[in-house]
C-alpha cells in the first residue's frame, strides 16, 4: 500500500509544496521546516483560528532562511530525499487520523504531527509562535465537524473508486484470457483434430 493513499488531496500538496520548498532552498532532503511553510500555505483556517496571520508567516519563512544553510536553489527530483524527522512527522501524521477516528489523512493532521516531533526545528518554532500540542488537537477534535467530514467523505469514495478500478482492470485481465482459451473462428483445437 502506498503511504499517499490514505492522504487528502490537500494533504498530498502539503507534502508535494514541501518538496518544492525543500527545492527552493537549496535542500537535499525534505526537512520538518520545509514540511511547516508548506502546512501554512495550505492550510491558513487551522492557523488563523490560533491568531497566526500573514505577519507571522513571513517571520516564520525568515527564521527558517536564518536557521538553516540556505544553498542555491535546486530542481526537484522525481524520487523525493526525506530526512529521518520528516519520516517520523508523515509517521506521526497517520497516528493523528487514527487517533482522530478517521480513515484518511488530512492537511490539518500535519499540525500536531509536526508538535509530536518535539526536537524538530519546525516543532521549535511552532513553540516559539505560541502552538502548544494539546491545544491544537482540542481545535482539531471541535473542527472535526461537517466541514472536516466532508473533505473526508470526498476523499473516501475518491479511494474507494480507485480501487474499484483496480479490481474491475483485474476483471477484465480474467475474461481476457478465458476469452483467449476460447477457440477462434478458424483455428483447430485437439477436439477438431
Amino acid at each position: 500500500m502506498n503511504i499517499f493513499e490514505r492522504y487528502t488531496e490537500r494533504a498530498r500538496r502539503v507534502v508535494f509544496f514541501a518538496r518544492l520548498e525543500a527545492s527552493e532552498l537549496g535542500s537535499d532532503k525534505v526537512e520538518s521546516e520545509h514540511l511547516l511553510l508548506a502546512l501554512i500555505k495550505e492550510d491558513k483556517k487551522t492557523f488563523n483560528h490560533f491568531g497566526f496571520q500573514q505577519r507571522a508567516a513571513e517571520q516564520i519563512r525568515e527564521e527558517v532562511i536564518r536557521l538553516t544553510k540556505v544553498k542555491e536553489s535546486k530542481s526537484m527530483s522525481i524520487e523525493a530525499n526525506y530526512s529521518d524527522e520528516t519520516v517520523n512527522i508523515m509517521t506521526h501524521v497517520v497516528e493523528e487520523a487514527n487517533a482522530f477516528g478517521h480513515n484518511f489523512v488530512s492537511a490539518e493532521d500535519f499540525l500536531p504531527a509536526i508538535l509530536k516531533e518535539e526536537k524538530s526545528l519546525a516543532a521549535e518554532i511552532l513553540r516559539r509562535h505560541g502552538f502548544v500540542l494539546e491545544q491544537v488537537r482540542g481545535y482539531l477534535a471541535k473542527s472535526s465537524s461537517k466541514h472536516r467530514r466532508e473533505i473526508l467523505t470526498f476523499a473516501e469514495k475518491q479511494v474507494q473508486f480507485e480501487a474499484f478500478l483496480v479490481r474491475l482492470e483485474t476483471v477484465a485481465a480474467r475474461i481476457e484470457k478465458a476469452v483467449e482459451r476460447f477457440e477462434r473462428p478458424g483455428e483447430k483445437t485437439e477436439e477438431n483434430s
